[in-house]
C-alpha cells in the first residue's frame, strides 16, 4: 500500500524525492567525517606519571623537585618497585608519588604539588588518577599520624574533591590503586591542579597519600550532538532550496 501525506506536508517530507535526500545528507558528509575521525585527547598534563627525571636509583625521599610541578608546600617522595625503594608497584608506568615526604622529623613534609595549563573558558574538562595510601607504616618504624590516607584536590586553590583510603591490615606493597575521575568546566584561560597531602599535618608522619598517572583532556562534543547538528543544517539546507524555487 502507498503512504498518504497530505498536501500541506508534502513538500516536508524529506523522502519524497532522490534530489531531496542527497540535499540532506550532502550537508551531512562532512560532519559526520569529522565526528567519526576524531583524533583521542592527548593529556594536557606534562609528566603525568611522574616518569620524567626520575631518579635512577628507583625513589628518593623529601625532595622539592618534581619535573613538569611545582611543590608548593612540604616536601614528597618519588617511589617505585626498586630494590631499596616500597617494593610498591606503580599504577601507570615506574613511578609515582607520595605526598607525604620523608626528609626528616621535625619538618613539614606534607607536601603539595601544582600545575598550571592553559584552559579554554566554557570548555568541559576530565581529570583522572590513581590513588592510594602507603601502609607501610605497619614494618618500618617511621612516624605515622594514621591508617587513613588522605588527599585533597584543588583547582585554582579552591577545594573540588577529597580522597581517603584506609590502609590498616594491608599488605605493605600494597597500595590499594583506585582510579579516579572528575570533570570540571573551566572558567579561566590557565588553571592550576593541585594535590594536597592531610597526612603529618597535626601529627608527624613518613606515610602519606600515593598519587600516579594524572591525566587531563578537553572533553569532546559527543558524536550525538554532531548527529543532532548536522541534521538541522540539513533541514535548514532543503527549506531554503524551496523558499527559493516557490
Amino acid at each position: 500500500s502507498k503512504l498518504e501525506v497530505p498536501s500541506k506536508l508534502r513538500g516536508m517530507v524529506m523522502l519524497s524525492t532522490r534530489s531531496k535526500v542527497w540535499s540532506c545528507i550532502l550537508p551531512l558528509a562532512p560532519v559526520l567525517f569529522l565526528a567519526a575521525s576524531e583524533p583521542a585527547h592527548a593529556n594536557l598534563l606534562t609528566n603525568g606519571s611522574f616518569e620524567t627525571g626520575a631518579p635512577p636509583s628507583g625513589c628518593v625521599a623529601g625532595t622539592t623537585s618534581l619535573s613538569g610541578w611545582t611543590v608548593s608546600a612540604g616536601n614528597i617522595d618519588i617511589d617505585s618497585a626498586a630494590p631499596g625503594c616500597s617494593g610498591v608497584t606503580a599504577a601507570n608506568g615506574t613511578y609515582f608519588v607520595d605526598l607525604t615526604g620523608s626528609f626528616a622529623p621535625g619538618v613539614n613534609d606534607v607536601g603539595t604539588i601544582a600545575q598550571t595549563v592553559s584552559t579554554q573558558v566554557g570548555q568541559r574538562y576530565g581529570l583522572s588518577f590513581y590513588f592510594g595510601g602507603n601502609s607501610g607504616w605497619q614494618t618500618l618504624s617511621y612516624p605515622n599520624d594514621s591508617p587513613i590516607k588522605s588527599m585533597n584536590v584543588l583547582l585554582n586553590n579552591s577545594l573540588v574533591a577529597n580522597y581517603t583510603v584506609n590502609t590498616a591490615g594491608v599488605a605493605v606493597t600494597n597500595p590499594q590503586w583506585n582510579l579516579e575521575t572528575l570533570y570540571f568546566t573551566a572558567a579561566s584561560t590557565n588553571t592550576q591542579i593541585s594535590f594536597q597531602s592531610l597526612n603529618g599535618i597535626t601529627t608527624p608522619s613518613d606515610f602519606g597519600p600515593l598519587l600516579d598517572g594524572v591525566n587531563l583532556t578537553a572533553v569532546p562534543v559527543p558524536a550525538s550532538a554532531w548527529l543532532l547538528l548536522s541534521g538541522l543544517v540539513g533541514f535548514g539546507a532543503m527549506f531554503r532550496g524551496r523558499k527559493q524555487t516557490a
